[in-house]
């Protein structure tokens, strides 16, 4: 990854976050996960979206996505529309499964991409479920196995900024391991002018200091989805001009 990195947010590209609502496992069984990505697969290529790394959680879903600014919505939609029923069914329950707003984090660069991907395939390690390279419901055997046939994960950028499997082995094992020595995953460096636009990016807004001028019930609420990212509510405060008290309670 000696080359210098190109930008990558204008092209689309997303670490996408789905939760179980209140923490709702959201597989019990390998039908379950199967049925999952099946949906997956049919959604990323009806929506021409490019999918290049996902994991598969208890409670919770990692994508990390391409070519996604307009129809990122839409596959969250129909992801959740396609297996919640399925799901309550099954399990003869009623009622939401997946918590309300999913988390869509945008990606800057190459070596961003690259922390995320090493993110996403370690986050079942970090877990305590089993080594990352024997997890089955994660694209991590797809980048190394020509035998797999989940066409739908485009494994061709990862293996071509890593310089080949062999390098892209070792950053999956070791590498992200140096950048997450406290083992806290921050989506984005903290540097405040990719931070303003994440946050313009993440609410839609054109100035940060117009969240201070909007009613209540808008304003707190846009509060807490920008506190939901994990972002120091310190830089929040500065860069947004809400007091650090007001967050704090909103936290």
């Amino acid at each position: 990854m000696a080359r210098k990195a190109r930008k990558l947010t204008e092209i689309g590209f997303y670490h996408v976050i789905m939760r179980g609502n209140n923490q709702q496992e959201l597989f019990y069984d390998d039908d379950d996960r199967n049925y999952f990505i099946s949906k997956l697969e049919k959604y990323v290529k009806e929506l021409k979206i490019t999918l290049h790394t996902y994991t598969l959680m208890n409670n919770h879903i990692h994508l990390e996505i391409s070519n996604a600014t307009k129809s990122m919505a839409k596959l969250v939609k129909k992801l959740a529309c396609s297996y919640v029923p399925y799901f309550n069914k099954k399990y003869k329950r009623t009622g939401h499964l997946f918590q309300g707003r999913y988390i869509s984090i945008p990606i800057f660069d190459e070596q961003q991409f690259m922390d995320t991907a090493a993110y996403i395939i370690n986050n079942p390690e970090q877990a305590g479920y089993c080594r990352h390279n024997k997890y089955k419901w994660s694209s991590f055997r797809y980048y190394f196995d020509k035998n797999s046939n989940q066409d739908f994960v485009y494994s061709k950028l990862l293996l071509d900024i890593a310089g080949s499997k062999k390098k892209l082995k070792e950053f999956f094992k070791t590498g992200w391991k140096k950048i997450h020595q406290d083992d806290h995953y921050n989506p984005i460096l903290h540097n405040d002018d990719l931070v303003i636009l994440f946050i313009k990016q993440l609410l839609n807004i054109d100035n940060l200091l117009s969240v201070c001028k909007l009613d209540f019930e808008r304003k707190n609420a846009y509060l807490k989805t920008v506190l939901n990212t994990g972002l120091p509510v310190n830089q929040i405060s500065r860069l947004t001009g809400v007091p650090r008290g007001l967050l704090y309670r909103l936290k």
